[in-house]
């Protein structure tokens, strides 16, 4: 008699195989789907919290004050938000530092969250994903297209129709955006042009200020010091003062930072007045059809005419000021703060327009049009141009001091 095998076999013993299997690829899509959201989530929120942490420092370059830092968070939750993030929690403020020097920096924490999909399953309904970011600000020192010639920070333009002026006599530097007033310039007739708001850069030092009815008195400070101090700064300590035109197109050798305090450079160097030291230099970008030249003019808000600045101009000296570039401490110097840029737009010489876009017709031909309203009958020499923000010398500048003048580098610590 035959006999069947296999008739008392257990079956469904494949059932328990299948729900594992089962349960094992609903982990593995969880793992995929929403560990690849947590990623993205975190990439999100890193892109936000670096775009708060720059958009905050940017308002740190003015100052650190409890105003600026009011500003700074302000502006950080605007781009993390912007961004499609939240603030994890409020910006710190702290120093951090930049170039071996400190700067005031702001630390953004940020979260990005979207709800699960697959975890959702295993209680975890929202995944977040977080990040931070810590950026400072701080000002160059050294750069390249940079006037060995100082100018006083607190001067008002030509008439100060929109500077701001106190009763004491100070004044902010009137800022145009860079590319607006360009545009202004190469589509406006030159005598419609913002000529108020110009300033002049001269071979003698002119502290210029509104007085309290308006209107603007300007005091030559070689009148009080002695042996004809100018405005012309004693670079030598950082760069080679026997050649100007080297320092207009190759800059200074290593960074000065600031503030400090340099000698004053007595005589003229008339080279800088030249059309063929700004002919050297190369056009704006996109503006190479036009005689406007961008550089970089030293800022002073102090002198001190009777030695070292430390020991004998305490009035004026400020903790932290460096005299290391002082070539003779016996000498005048100035207080070097900042470096700000500027857009030259005519060079007068001997009386006459050498460089720039002038009037080109009737009594003013060939002559810088701001300096010949002021001063038709004199024959000194003088650079009038704009102050600017916004520009492309950033490409050129590095290092760190000073105030913001101007040019302000905004850099991710991490």
């Amino acid at each position: 008699m035959n006999k069947i095998y296999g008739e008392d076999r257990e079956t469904g013993q494949i059932i328990p195989i299948v729900v594992v299997g089962l349960l094992v690829i609903l982990m593995l899509s969880a793992v995929i789907v929403d560990g690849g959201s947590i990623i993205a989530n975190r990439r999100a929120a890193q892109a936000a919290a670096d775009a708060g942490a720059l958009a905050g420092a940017q308002k740190l370059c003015v100052g650190d004050t409890a105003a600026d830092q009011t500003a700074a968070r302000n502006a950080a939750l605007q781009y993390v938000t912007a961004n499609g993030a939240v603030l994890a929690s409020e910006p710190t403020f702290s120093t951090v530092t930049l170039n071996g020097h400190d700067v005031p920096g702001i630390t953004v924490r940020t979260s990005v969250t979207n709800g699960s999909f697959f975890a959702g399953i295993m209680g975890q309904s929202d995944l977040t994903g977080g990040a931070t970011a810590t950026a400072g600000c701080y000002h160059p020192s050294v750069t390249v297209h940079l006037i060995p010639l100082a100018f006083f920070y607190n001067s008002p333009p030509v008439n100060a129709g929109e500077a701001n002026c106190s009763t004491e006599g100070s004044c902010d530097l009137v800022n145009y955006d860079f590319t607006s007033l360009m545009t202004q310039l190469i589509s406006t007739p030159l005598d419609n042009q913002p000529l108020d708001d110009s300033y002049i850069i001269m071979n003698e030092v002119k502290i210029c200020e509104k007085d309290v009815v308006g209107n603007i008195v300007c005091a030559d400070m070689a009148q009080n010091a002695s042996g004809g101090n100018r405005a012309w700064i004693d670079l030598s300590e950082v760069a080679d003062m026997s050649n100007i035109r080297k320092i207009f197109a190759e800059g200074i050798e290593r960074p000065l930072f600031l503030p400090s305090w340099l000698n004053g450079e007595p005589g003229v160097v008339a080279s800088v007045f030249d059309n063929k030291a700004y002919d050297a230099l190369p056009p704006i970008d996109g503006y190479e059809g036009y005689d406007y030249r961008l550089v970089l003019v030293p800022v002073f808000d102090n002198y001190c005419d009777s030695g070292d600045p430390e020991n004998d101009c305490p009035t004026e000296w400020s903790e932290g000021d460096s005299v290391e570039y002082i070539v003779n401490l016996n000498q005048q110097s100035y207080r070097l703060v900042g470096l700000a840029p500027f857009v030259i737009t005519c060079v007068t010489k001997n009386g006459k327009g050498d460089f720039g876009e002038m009037f080109t017709s009737g009594k003013n031909k060939g002559q810088c049009p701001v300096y010949t309203a002021l001063n038709p009958d004199t024959k000194m020499d003088a650079i009038e141009g704009y102050f600017v923000t916004g520009t492309p010398l950033d490409q050129f500048a590095q290092g760190t001091g000073g105030v913001s003048a101007g040019l302000d580098i905004i850099s991710l610590i991490n």
